[in-house]
């Protein structure tokens, strides 16, 4: 049994991105679920995971003994698992646990946007009011320098939404480095979750939240003055915006 874990920070594109490796691994793929189970190919894939500990009974009675189990974890740090007793990841034969969850091989695979993007697109959707987990305050800006931080030390496979929006040998790589395997199934048939903005965007408009959101004062404040903040969106070649 094969465990790959996605994390990710919410409104990043992650679930669009998770879905393309999926599809390209086991050529099937759908969100309609929260834990979807795919008998006739023996995966699961469990979405929220860092959340929805109650559906672990589910995941355990289906069965059958999955070959790969995708999990994906939202506005975690980047070493949080949902397999280790204390929620911190410390190697493949350290996920202890659950007695019957033993993973022959686990892949680590981190989603990051850039920081202003990113952050955007969570106010728009956290102005909605239906998720009460939608934040952006210091806990989200240091989520994202931690996942910065862990790219940057090479702890974890990874890829930059922009790149995988953008670059078709970037996706190419991570497709070969991660899995070794080639690209069968393109961006284009991925599916993510619902745009934060309501319209049909563009990958233009993607790219450019920054442009179409108004940043709180407070919100502005913490990023004035946060050096480190700025050191890690230029070191991830992010343009540093002034706000």
């Amino acid at each position: 049994m094969n465990l790959i874990e996605t994390i990710a920070l919410r409104r990043s594109g992650h679930h669009a991105v998770m879905s393309w490796y999926v599809k390209n691994l086991i050529n099937i793929f759908n969100w309609d679920y929260q834990v979807t189970v795919m008998y006739g190919t023996k995966n699961i894939i469990w979405n929220d995971g860092g959340y929805l500990e109650n559906e672990i009974e589910m995941v355990r009675n289906v069965g059958f003994k999955p070959d790969n189990i995708f999990i994906n974890y939202e506005d975690k740090y980047s070493n949080f698992t949902f397999f280790q007793k204390d929620n911190i990841y410390k190697g493949a034969y350290r996920l202890d646990k659950y007695e019957d969850f033993k993973f022959t091989t686990t892949k680590r695979i981190l989603i990051i946007r850039d920081f202003y993007n990113n952050l955007c697109s969570v106010i728009k959707q956290s102005s909605k009011g239906d998720d009460p987990h939608m934040t952006y305050d210091k806990k989200f800006i240091n989520m994202w320098k931690d996942h910065a931080k862990s790219i940057l030390n090479d702890e974890i496979h990874h890829i930059k939404y922009e790149d995988w929006l953008t670059c078709g040998e970037c996706r190419k790589k991570f497709l070969q480095d991660v899995f070794g395997i080639k690209e069968r199934v393109k961006k284009e048939q991925a599916k993510g979750t619902h745009s934060s903005y309501d319209t049909k965007s563009t990958e233009y408009d993607y790219l450019n939240r920054f442009d179409a959101t108004i940043i709180p004062d407070d919100v502005k404040k913490l990023i004035r003055e946060d050096n480190e903040l700025h050191y890690l969106i230029g070191a991830l070649g992010y343009t540093y915006r002034e706000i």
